[in-house]
């Protein structure tokens, strides 16, 4: 069985600023702000949340969370909803009040991530029947 895939598939575009990808990443309600994409965070979103209140967007706290980070370090961290237009679908995520804006892997699971020299383009990956 496969899904079906609109014709006019929904991509977010961004740029290679000093070496990094970066993509704006648009919240239902709010102006968009721009992640690195971190391929190595396995979270959603990671954000300073007053960042994100700045910017309009609307965040309910969950709670409090420990995750371990790339230098194996653990830190707790507050935890909050919000609601996204990704891809052109409106989704749920986790965003991690933590200094820096990361895109990680749970927003970008099922998606092709092509980078060149000045740009970055995420876009959902067409699913195919598997043959036997």
């Amino acid at each position: 069985m496969k899904r079906a895939i609109p014709e006019s598939n929904p991509r977010a575009r961004g740029s290679i600023r000093e070496n990094t990808p970066w993509i704006a990443v648009m919240p239902k309600e709010g102006l968009p702000v721009d992640f690195v994409v971190d391929t190595g965070f396995t979270g959603f979103l990671a954000a300073p949340v007053d960042r994100l209140r700045e910017a309009g967007w609307t965040l309910e706290f969950r709670g409090v969370g420990r995750m371990t980070v790339a230098d194996d370090r653990e830190l707790e961290c507050e935890m909050h909803r919000s609601r996204l237009r990704w891809l052109g679908q409106d989704v749920d995520v986790m965003i991690l009040d933590m200094s820096s804006c990361l895109l990680g892997f749970r927003l970008l699971s099922g998606t092709n991530v092509k980078l060149t020299t000045s740009t970055v383009e995420v876009e959902r990956i067409e699913a195919r029947e598997l043959s036997t």
